[in-house]
């Protein structure tokens, strides 16, 4: 028995950095039988837009896929991109949103009209049958030959410091402009208590970074206000090389680099993990006690501090991210995986979605979750994922080059 047509050949979940941008280097896609589900207005920045803070990475890197002069002459002639596309440092990740704002009117201008259902949010994503399904809180049920879950990442709470709800922001919110005023209430609502940030990667020294200059411009509202910071091991920091390593690493400060934390491809040590730029200067600053009233509390963990936690006006979470997905569920199986599981979603180096680890050539999960341990620091990791995705949309679509990637 013939399988029922799907609605589309390719259903994107997801409409920020990583779909604008896949789809910006592969424009062949644009003319193909495509969807896109997106719970903001519109493709590009996504969550960026609320990040007042400066990229870990060189601005050049996050658009390092696309082709902008051959295939996007407008784009590469619009100074809102190009100066995010030529960065050899850090950027303001709302001027990164703002670049991919304007790559996602250009995306989106390339689509057939109704091609991007903005301002719908997707609930559950079924396979097993002949096509992936996926439902949305609208009601509405989409499938599709292949899907491609692009829906980013979240910040789970900390289940050792859920006793403390009104006190607990997310090292996300903090970083939120917006939020400003909160963090203001609750440092005002106990004088004198101290500021505890739980945590400190790069999140973490971002966040501070945010207090600090809070602090800077209204010294009367955080005066008798410590902040401790607290760190649960040595941290790891950012080098170009092993030998930069070894000159310059302080035993006890941090992790100290073996050949196993260099980079086979760029020489780096601990090149994702690690601290680097502006967080990396303020962490060997708080470590030599540089930074007034802040405290680098070591060797410590968030379940042995409740003391500590319950005295803070302010306890920012900083603890890590986990991959965003809608409810994953198998045919005649139930549930794979719960939207709220702070468990990864597993798939294999170039994203093809694992059950039970089997593959699965239906489903895509586009760098949901942070690097895997067993490939972090290694710069080839990802570095040909859209590439190994657009050859595999094409087999798709083109049966004759099937088997490709």
């Amino acid at each position: 028995m013939r399988a029922e047509e799907p609605d589309l050949d390719i259903l994107f979940v997801g409409g920020g950095f990583r779909t604008t941008s896949f789809l910006a280097s592969a424009p062949w896609l644009l003319g193909t039988r495509l969807g896109i589900v997106e719970r903001r207005p519109s493709l590009g920045g996504g969550d960026y837009h609320d990040y007042g803070i400066l990229s870990t990475s060189v601005g050049a890197r996050f658009l390092k896929d696309v082709d902008l002069a051959g295939d996007w002459p407008e784009l590469w002639r619009s100074p809102v991109v190009r100066e995010v596309a030529t960065a050899e440092g850090p950027v303001d990740l709302r001027e990164l949103a703002a670049a991919l704002d304007r790559i996602g009117q250009a995306v989106t201008s390339a689509l057939p009209d109704g091609a991007v259902l903005s301002g719908r949010h997707a609930s559950e994503v079924e396979i097993g049958g002949s096509h992936p399904s996926v439902s949305l809180t609208s009601g509405e049920t989409l499938r599709a030959r292949h899907v491609v879950l692009a829906t980013g990442r979240r910040e789970p709470p900390h289940p050792a410091l859920a006793p403390w709800p009104d006190t607990t922001l997310l090292s996300g919110r903090v970083l939120d402009p917006r939020t400003r005023p909160r963090i203001l209430e609750l440092v005002r609502a106990r004088p004198g208590a101290p500021i505890v940030v739980a945590g400190s990667s790069h999140s973490a020294m971002s966040a501070l970074r945010v207090l600090l200059d809070m602090r800077a411009a209204d010294p009367r509202t955080f005066a008798g206000h410590r902040i401790e910071v607290l760190e649960r091991s040595p941290a790891r920091l950012f080098y170009g090389s092993l030998e930069e390593a070894r000159r310059s690493q302080v035993p006890e400060r941090e992790i100290l680099a073996t050949p196993e934390a260099v980079c086979g491809v760029t020489g780096a040590v601990f090149r994702d993990t690690g601290l680097r730029h502006e967080s990396k200067l303020l962490y060997t600053r708080l470590w030599d006690g540089a930074v007034p009233d802040v405290q680098l509390v070591r060797d410590t963990d968030v379940e042995h501090e409740a003391d500590r936690l319950g005295e803070a006006a302010l306890i920012v979470q900083a603890l890590g991210y986990v991959g965003r997905a809608p409810v994953l569920t198998m045919r005649g199986q139930g549930v794979l995986r719960a939207a709220d599981s702070r468990r990864r979603v597993d798939a294999d180096v170039r994203g093809r979605l694992l059950v039970e680890g089997r593959r699965r050539d239906d489903v895509t999960a586009l760098r949901l979750d942070p690097t895997p341990p067993g490939h972090r620091d290694n710069a080839q990791y990802g570095q040909d994922l859209y590439a190994h995705l657009s050859d595999r949309l094409r087999g798709l679509l083109d049966p004759a080059r099937a088997g490709t990637s």
